[in-house]
């Protein structure tokens, strides 16, 4: 199994499939997809927010530069959804093509974070949304990230993690942004109802392990 299969197989276990919904509860929130509109998910990985923007009625491309990972996301390609390998710093698409864009887990990865904000800025449409979601340094999330990091067991180490302060100063340049926090259950696989009130309990303690923010195009 390569690291784009485990990647997308921990999410069908029970702790990566409670954490997954998780995050997206967090991200449709912020988001509001509505029914057609046009969305691109940069960095998609193996397509699997893209498929559920697909499925919420939207127009979704997703685009990621690893081809073993888009070669898991097309496996499930369907009307009002295709994927695209390209560079998310150099997007293939003319200026104010979508509506909504999305960024999840990508940022941390890439060499140079404003440059990919100012692309996918770019090709919203005036009037349009940014959605960025990426592990918050802060968190236990976070800090578990950079010790495995440390010690050589992670097996995707990112370049750097975000502060919730550098994330909006990033964003902030381009337009209004609100920033949100999701999963504040701990970072150790819990039974899905444990993980759930371990989340509620935590919100008004502990900042979530992922820091999201909204940029609304100016």
């Amino acid at each position: 199994m390569n690291r784009p299969q485990s990647y997308a197989a921990w999410y069908e276990t029970a702790w990566g499939g409670w954490v997954e919904r998780t995050e997206w509860e967090a991200m449709d929130a912020l988001a509001a997809p509505r029914a057609g509109e046009r969305a691109l998910d940069a960095g998609c990985g193996p397509g699997r927010y893209t498929r559920h923007l697909a499925r919420l009625g939207l127009d979704a491309v997703g685009v990621d530069r690893d081809r073993d990972f888009l070669t898991l996301a097309g496996e499930a390609a369907a009307n009002h959804l295709s994927f695209r390998q390209a560079d998310c710093a150099r997007l293939p698409f003319p200026d104010g093509s979508f509506d909504l864009a999305v960024t999840l887990f990508c940022l941390e990865f890439v060499a140079d974070p404003g440059a990919v904000v100012a692309e996918l800025v770019r090709v919203l449409a005036p009037g349009g949304r940014l959605v960025v979601a990426t592990l918050h340094r802060r968190s236990l999330w976070g800090c578990r990230r950079l010790a495995r990091v440390a010690s050589g067991r992670s097996r995707f180490p990112p370049r750097q993690l975000f502060t919730a302060a550098e994330l909006q100063g990033l964003l902030a340049i381009h337009g209004l942004v609100h920033l949100g926090h999701a999963l504040r259950a701990p970072p150790w696989p819990l039974p899905p109802p444990l993980a759930a009130l371990a989340d509620r309990l935590g919100r008004p303690f502990c900042p979530g392990g992922v820091l999201l923010a909204r940029l609304d195009r100016r």
